[in-house]
C-alpha cells in the first residue's frame, strides 16, 4: 500500500490534463495555469462572475478542485468537485478527480464508486482505470486491481505507473516473475521513479537475487537520497552478505 502514497507524491496528482503555461485571459488561465494558487484565483473569478455560463462555471469548479487537491486541501477540493458535478453531471473527469480526493482521505468505497461512474461515462480514460486499480489494491481486491491496470495499459501502453502498480499487485500475490517484468517495463518507460527501483529491489531480494537487489536500492537512493526504506533494505542485504560495516552505515542513514 505504501506504493500508492509514493505514486501520488511522485506525480503530484494523477488526474486530468497536464497543466501548461497560463495564457492571457482569465478563462484560458483557469484552463492552463501551472501554479495552484494562480489557478484558484483565476477560476474563483469565473465562478463569481454572473455572466459565466454553467459549462464554464462547472469547468472552473473542476479545475479549482484539482488545484485544492494538489495542495492537499481535500475538503475544499471535494466541495468544488461536488459543485462541478451538480452543474454538469455527465463529466467523467470530475467524477474521476473526486475519486482521487476520496482516495486521499481513505474513503475507498466512495473513491471506487466515483471511478465506476467516471468509467461508465467515458470508458477511454486510462488514468481512471489506473486509479481504480490502486484503490482496489488498497482494499485487497487484487484480481480486480490487475484487471484495471490491464485496461489502463491497453488504453495507453506508455503508462509507467500502471505497469508499476500491476507489478506491485503481482508481488503481493507472490508472482515474482510477472512483478519483475512489470517493474522492468515501468523503469524502461520512466527511469526516474525511485520507488519503482525500490519495489524491484524488494522483489529481487525476495527471489534471492541479492546483488541485483542492491543495485536497485543503489539506483533508488541515487534518484532520491532521502529514501530511508531503501537504505534500510540495502543494509539488511549487506548484513546477509556479512558486509557489516556497510550494513551499519545504511542503518545509520535510514
Amino acid at each position: 500500500m505504501r506504493f500508492l502514497n509514493i505514486i501520488a507524491l511522485t506525480c503530484g496528482v494523477l488526474t486530468g490534463p497536464a497543466f501548461a503555461q497560463p495564457a492571457g485571459n482569465p478563462w484560458d488561465r483557469c484552463q492552463s495555469a501551472t501554479d495552484p494558487a494562480d489557478l484558484i484565483a483565476v477560476c474563483s473569478d469565473i465562478i463569481k462572475s454572473d455572466s459565466a455560463a454553467n459549462g464554464r462555471k462547472a469547468a472552473a469548479f473542476r479545475n479549482r478542485g484539482l488545484a485544492w487537491l494538489r495542495r492537499g486541501e481535500y475538503a475544499q477540493a471535494a466541495g468544488d468537485l461536488d459543485e462541478a458535478i451538480r452543474l454538469e453531471p455527465a463529466r467523467a473527469w470530475a467524477f474521476g478527480t473526486r475519486g482521487d480526493v476520496h482516495g486521499k482521505t481513505g474513503e475507498l468505497a466512495r473513491a471506487i464508486a466515483d471511478y465506476d461512474e467516471a468509467i461508465r461515462l467515458d470508458p477511454t480514460l486510462a488514468w481512471v482505470f489506473e486509479k481504480r486499480g490502486e484503490a482496489r489494491a488498497r482494499t485487497g481486491g487484487l484480481d480486480q486491481a490487475i484487471a484495471d491496470f490491464d485496461a489502463a495499459i491497453k488504453l495507453d501502453p506508455n503508462r509507467a505507473f500502471s505497469f508499476a502498480g500491476r507489478g506491485y499487485v503481482y508481488r503481493r500475490q507472490d508472482n515474482a516473475s510477472r512483478a519483475m517484468a512489470d517493474f522492468d517495463e515501468a523503469i524502461r518507460l520512466n527511469p526516474n521513479l525511485a520507488w519503482v527501483f525500490e519495489k524491484r529491489g524488494e522483489t529481487r531480494a525476495w527471489a534471492g537475487d541479492l546483488d541485483q537487489a542492491i543495485a536497485d536500492f543503489d539506483a533508488a537512493i541515487k534518484l532520491d537520497p532521502g529514501r530511508a526504506f531503501s537504505f534500510a533494505s540495502r543494509g539488511a542485504l549487506y548484513r546477509k552478505k556479512s558486509l557489516f560495516d556497510r550494513a551499519i552505515d545504511d542503518f545509520n542513514e535510514a
